[in-house]
């Protein structure tokens, strides 16, 4: 859904490990820079994870370096985890995790402001760009976590 520069989306996949594992590793940072498929950079984090914990995270966007501020709001585990963001555009992230016969079901959505004229022009091939992303790092950690 893209509204001005507002773009919002959600990928989910289901994942063959317990709820936990699923939920440790999807959201901790320090394990996903194993899983995200572009080459990708994690700052300033100090564990343990939760609500207050701040980092960044560098990675390719668009061709170029995309450092991100992240902030956890909202932590739940094993269940969810809502992260505040600020850098190319601004916004928050959330991670949910469902229990499901067999395995896990991982969602990640995500609402995101980009502001001025370019943003708003260039919504639609940005909006393309995450969900191409978001959908290679759902397969990239479904392959990372049941190996």
């Amino acid at each position: 859904e893209i509204n001005m520069g507002q773009i919002t989306g959600a990928k989910s996949i289901v994942v063959n490990a317990p709820i936990d594992k699923v939920f440790e590793n999807f959201t901790d940072p320090e394990m996903q820079i194993k899983w995200f498929v572009e080459p990708h950079e994690l700052r300033d984090y100090t564990p343990p994870l939760g609500v207050g914990t701040t980092y960044k995270t560098v990675s390719k966007f668009m061709g170029r370096d995309a450092v991100s501020q992240q902030e956890v709001i909202e932590f739940n585990p094993p269940l969810s985890q809502v992260l505040r963001y600020t850098g190319v555009g601004s916004g928050e992230s959330q991670h949910i995790c469902e229990n499901l016969e067999g395995g896990t079901k991982v969602t990640l959505q995500f609402d995101v402001d980009m502001s001025g004229l370019l943003a708003k022009i260039s919504a639609p091939l940005i909006r393309r760009q995450i969900d191409k992303r978001m959908t290679a790092d759902l397969q990239s950690f479904k392959e990372f976590i049941e190996d």
